[in-house]
C-alpha cells in the first residue's frame, strides 16, 4: 500500500481528444512503504508491467514501470529517492519513455 501522496505536483497537455499527464508527489519519509504502481488497475487484477531502464533526465540509472493495458491508462512510474512520478495519457510506449527521461532536475539548464 502507498502512503498518503503528499506534495503532488500534476501537469496536462491537451490537443484535441488527446491528452496526458506528468504527475511527481513526495515518496515519504519512512520507508515502511514500498511503493506499487501508483495508477495499477486495480484490487483483484494483476498487472505485468515492463521493467526498463531510465537512461536520461532526471530519473536516469533508475528502474522504471510501463504498463499499457485495457484496464488502466498507459503509463510509465518511477520512483526516485524524494520523488515518484507517473506519466499517462494517450502515449504510445515509445512516447511515455520519452517524456519521462525528458523530465530534468528542478533548477537544472
Amino acid at each position: 500500500m502507498n502512503p498518503d501522496s503528499r506534495g503532488v505536483v500534476s501537469l496536462g497537455y491537451r490537443r484535441g481528444f488527446d491528452r496526458f499527464v506528468i504527475s511527481t508527489r513526495l515518496t515519504g519519509d519512512d520507508d515502511r512503504y514500498t511503493w506499487t504502481d501508483p495508477l495499477a488497475s486495480g484490487e483483484g487484477y494483476v498487472d505485468d508491467p515492463e521493467t526498463i531502464a531510465v537512461q536520461s533526465g532526471a530519473f536516469a540509472g533508475l528502474s522504471a514501470e510501463l504498463l499499457i493495458d485495457p484496464r488502466t491508462v498507459p503509463h510509465v512510474w518511477a520512483r526516485g529517492e524524494r520523488l515518484v512520478v507517473t506519466v499517462s495519457g494517450d502515449l504510445d510506449r515509445e512516447e511515455l519513455i520519452g517524456v519521462l527521461q525528458s523530465l530534468g532536475r528542478p533548477g537544472a539548464d
